[in-house]
């Protein structure tokens, strides 16, 4: 089979009162309809900046110097919990003084979308679907963004599974 492709789109909208600081995005795998173990994390993106595991990763880690652009870290991690299949990623703004989350409200790496693709971000894996799983079989998806402390926004994906998946 061929591997099933997820991205999840994420956006600060124009109007938004400010920069992010944090966004989290979770993925809930179905482990019933998923080989969990052929998981690899894809690229991750916010603004013009791209990061892209090697092939095969379930966790990841790295931080981004985004000086002297701007005076702030950027940390990515990314992670599959292959007992239940929920994926987690987040995106953390630091203080490159003290590596901690930033205190300043005005900082965020991910500014309101008013110059496209600034305010844009990603973040994509592969999974195989089960091995013999049927033409047909459907493979429900649920991601869940949040931006900093705001409720959750949920986006919603159904796959059926055609002969070349299959």
């Amino acid at each position: 089979g061929n591997a099933l492709s997820y991205l999840v789109s994420f956006e600060n909208i124009a109007t938004a009162s400010g920069a992010a600081q944090t966004v989290s995005v979770t993925d809930q795998l179905d482990p019933g309809k998923v080989d969990l173990a052929t998981f690899s994390l894809g690229a991750m993106s916010f603004g013009s900046y791209s990061v892209v595991p090697p092939p095969g990763k379930t966790t990841y880690s790295k931080i981004l110097d985004l000086r002297p652009v701007s005076n702030f870290l950027v940390k990515l991690d990314a992670s599959l919990n292959a007992a239940s299949g929920l994926v987690t990623w987040r995106f953390s703004t630091l203080d490159p003084l003290t590596g901690q989350a930033t205190n300043d409200p005005l900082l965020g790496f991910l500014p309101p979308n008013t110059i496209p693709p600034g305010g844009d971000g990603s973040v994509s894996f592969s999974v195989l679907p089960l091995k013999n799983s049927a033409s047909g079989t459907q493979i429900c998806n649920k991601a869940s963004i949040v931006f900093d402390v705001n409720a959750a926004i949920v986006t919603y994906l159904r796959m059926r599974l055609t002969p070349a998946y299959a």
